[in-house]
């Protein structure tokens, strides 16, 4: 969503993934590990990232996010391998290196009818998230309403940059009575 300006990169360990998303919109994208993928194997996204942590912090596209920003949101699948194995890593990793920003975690739940493993992986993802004691959003595909995959993914996205919108405060209205400015956010 280009029209709220939120600043974004992809990260994934498959390579067909990052191109389709590339193909589709202008956001910097970073591959991790062989770029077969995953497979909905969280040991083996983790494993590409170790590989490849190093490599993506040294990216100018990654430090100018860094240095731009305050709060970043980690969106990822819970069902999936690399999202999900991935991003909890990730933050933990990067709260612990950038001590002055907020690192916030949002997942987006398979739907009831997705594979054992994606259950699998959500159950862990979520177990992950909190012994790490990360902040943490989560977003239900399975209460999307949309009968279409495409119309899910697409409802969802919007949802997760409409809750950024608020966190950020582009609502904020000044009244008579005052507002919270910036500063308080």
């Amino acid at each position: 969503n280009t029209t709220k300006k939120i600043s974004v990169l992809g990260l994934n360990s498959s390579e067909r993934d990052l191109d389709a998303v590339k193909s589709s919109t202008a956001i910097d994208c970073f591959y991790i590990g062989s770029g077969d993928g995953a497979g909905k194997d969280r040991a083996v996204s983790k494993e590409a990232l170790k590989g490849s942590i190093k490599d993506f912090m040294g990216k100018e596209q990654f430090q100018k996010l860094m240095k731009d920003c305050d709060v970043i949101f980690i969106v990822s699948s819970t069902g999936g391998g690399t999202g999900s194995g991935t991003c909890p890593m990730l933050a933990d990793v990067l709260r612990n290196f950038y001590k002055d920003k907020l690192f916030v975690l949002v997942g987006i739940l398979p739907t009831i009818g997705e594979s054992i493993g994606a259950q699998r992986n959500t159950i862990e993802y979520i177990s992950e998230v909190a012994k790490l004691n990360l902040p943490y959003m989560l977003f239900d595909n399975g209460n999307s309403g949309c009968k279409s995959t495409n119309a899910t993914f697409e409802k969802i996205n919007n949802d997760v940059v409409e809750a950024i919108s608020i966190i950020r405060g582009d609502y904020n209205k000044l009244s008579p009575y005052g507002m919270i400015d910036r500063g308080d956010m």
